[in-house]
């Protein structure tokens, strides 16, 4: 089935991308300045993106709640019920036992929604993600299409639509938050764009969809704090204007309407967070580093970056500490990291005049990769697939911004039919990538599986396949993966202390003795370990020895 659907893809993308030829040497972008609107997208436009974006995500249609799905939406009790819709606007994201962090009222009210209209089936969270991420599809071509000729609007959707690093935000409901965030950012710069073609200065009306956009991005996630500045850097590269006097006369209503707002926004943060506005914990890797070892270390991230943008092939939902170490020196991973950065930098400044749309794409995605580049505030994690779906959003403007400046300087009938072909191939490759990788959230077990495997030098992902495991009856495997796991493990003592509680359960208290003894000798002030230890004494007879510990 997956081979028959991969072959009408092919064919269907072939034909759209060969009817909408590419353009002629005498095509040019379409002139930012310009009054009026853009033609209405064909419907077979509109439909290709859908089919596709649907196509990459509909075999995760059947996955149960796992990963931060069981946490915040499964054993939550708060979505459980519409009547708790106060205490969700009132108390943060995430709840004790976990550190109480983070803010994201309007995702979690969302989620208590579609709750109620599942009855806690995770059929309507899926629904929904595949909806936004097609409307994601969509709205990139609706941009596209004021800053580019056809067909490279239709072009840069459908591989958006495809691209297999898109899976993490799609497959899990807490991804609804990049998803919307994502669609707002692109709904608030082409509204910004017409606005400032169609009349100059922005109307009231559209100064109130902007921070109501602005608010709404926010609410879901704290990314959206960073939107507004997409829109200063479209009104630098993408509208024309006689001088910084005219551009602030034309949208001063705008910045005065949505500082307000992002102060209101930080004010209610500071509320329920108790006096931290960004409060989250940080990543194991960035403990005790100052802004330099954070930027330092970050380099070296920056290249897996640049993979999962361009050639995401492997893919995973973990990446350890042991994959990225604190850096105290300049190494190879960080010199590719930084050649990344200037190559980038250097692209951005070549086509700000000729390309403006390549400066405006690699801006994008340089300003929504900043709240998770841990130098401004550090956060609790290094890399994660989910957090590149709006920066992705910045490279395939990019990526079609430069192809059709390259294809302005070469003879476009020569590559019609080899570029459609190619094209096609990338999008069918991506969905079979992203309909596979679908699977992995299939359900708890499955997932960490998938996880240890993927990632084999992860802690996490071993300690949670070694609990599986356990709860599966297979003592041996599971205690493989915990020797793994608390060899790479930061403080290897919790783990033993968790595998003694397991050893217990199985009845094999001499077992959990020695397993509790070696972790406090680890670590000495371990009250529960120490519980745990009289308990499996006693368990053995050994009194005097639980006497003692007691």
């Amino acid at each position: 089935m997956t081979d028959l659907l991969a072959t009408a893809t092919r064919e269907h993308v072939c034909g759209v991308l060969t009817r909408h030829a590419l353009p002629r040497q005498s095509d040019t972008v379409i002139p930012i300045s310009r009054a009026g609107h853009a033609p209405r997208p064909s419907w077979h436009a509109v439909a290709l993106v859908t089919v596709v974006a649907w196509l990459a995500s509909i075999w995760g249609i059947a996955n149960q709640f796992v990963q931060d799905d069981a946490v915040l939406i499964r054993d939550n009790l708060r979505v459980h019920s519409l009547g708790q819709l106060g205490t969700i606007l009132s108390s943060p994201y995430w709840l004790p036992p976990y550190p109480p962090d983070l803010y994201r009222p309007l995702l979690t009210t969302l989620h208590a929604v579609l709750y109620a209209v599942g009855d806690g089936s995770p059929l309507p969270f899926r629904l929904f993600s595949y909806g936004l991420y097609a409307t994601s599809g969509w709205m990139l071509f609706r941009l596209a299409s004021r800053l580019l000729p056809a067909p490279w609007p239709l072009i840069a959707a459908v591989v958006f639509a495809a691209h297999p690093v898109h899976v993490e935000a799609v497959a899990l409901a807490v991804g609804h938050g990049e998803l919307v965030v994502g669609i707002a950012a692109m709904a608030m710069s082409r509204s910004y764009l017409l606005a400032r073609r169609r009349a100059g200065a922005l109307r009231h009306r559209d100064v109130v969809f902007l921070t109501g956009a602005f608010v709404l991005a926010a609410g879901f996630k704290e990314h959206g704090l960073v939107v507004p500045a997409l829109l200063l850097a479209a009104e630098g590269l993408l509208v024309s204007a006689p001088s910084l006097g005219a551009r602030y006369r034309a949208t001063r209503v705008l910045w005065v309407s949505l500082s307000v707002a992002a102060g209101a926004l930080l004010l209610v943060r500071l509320h329920v967070l108790a006096g931290d506005p960004v409060r989250t914990f940080t990543a194991e890797v960035l403990t005790g580093l100052g802004v330099g070892g954070r930027a330092l270390t970050m380099l070296a991230v920056v290249p897996e970056w640049f993979r999962l943008f361009t050639w995401p092939a492997h893919l995973r939902a973990d990446y350890s500490p042991a994959d990225f170490t604190p850096s105290s020196a300049f190494h190879v991973e960080e010199a590719l990291g930084l050649g990344v950065i200037l190559g980038a930098t250097f692209m951005a400044w070549t086509a700000r005049r000729r390309a403006p749309l390549v400066t405006f794409g690699l801006l994008w995605s340089g300003i929504m990769l900043l709240p998770v580049s841990n130098i401004v505030v550090p956060t609790g994690i290094l890399l994660a697939e989910r957090t590149l779906f709006v920066p992705s959003i910045g490279v395939v403007l990019a990526a079609a911004g430069a192809a059709r400046w390259a294809a302005a300087g070469a003879r476009a009938s020569r590559l019609r039919a080899p570029a459609a072909a190619l094209i096609s191939c990338l999008v069918v490759a991506g969905v079979a990538r992203s309909a596979e990788r679908h699977g992995v959230w299939r359900q708890e077990q499955y997932f960490w599986y998938r996880a240890a495997r993927d990632s084999p030098r992860s802690w996490r992902a071993q300690y949670a396949y070694g609990e599986v495991l356990f709860g599966l009856g297979l003592r041996a495997e599971a205690e493989a993966a915990f020797a793994t796991a608390m060899a790479a493990a930061p403080e290897p003592w919790r783990l033993r202390t968790v595998l003694a509680r397991w050893l217990r359960d199985l009845g094999d208290d001499a077992a959990a003795v020695r397993e509790l003894r070696v972790s406090l000798a680890m670590r000495p002030t371990q009250p529960q370990a120490r519980a745990e230890l009289v308990a499996a004494l006693i368990a053995l007879g050994r009194y005097q020895e639980a006497a003692r510990e007691a």
